[in-house]
């Protein structure tokens, strides 16, 4: 095999490898912050415990 055909067969893996390795690092942060923000926007009841969220915030004082 010539060296000239290897190294484009490494400068392609490289390159091919470094996109899969972006696009998994950005699909894993998009999960991630998912999880952390999905609470905020639609609260799940957790046995009758109410968490603060950002849908139920009163802008009344308590009297």
């Amino acid at each position: 095999m010539p060296c000239n055909s290897l190294l484009f067969l490494t400068s392609r893996t490289v390159i091919l490898g470094s996109i899969f390795l972006s696009r998994l690092l950005l699909f894993l942060s998009l999960v991630l912050a998912s999880r952390a923000f999905l609470p905020l926007i639609a609260p799940s009841p957790d046995n009758g415990v109410k968490s603060a969220s950002l849908l139920d915030v009163s802008f009344c004082p308590p009297l």
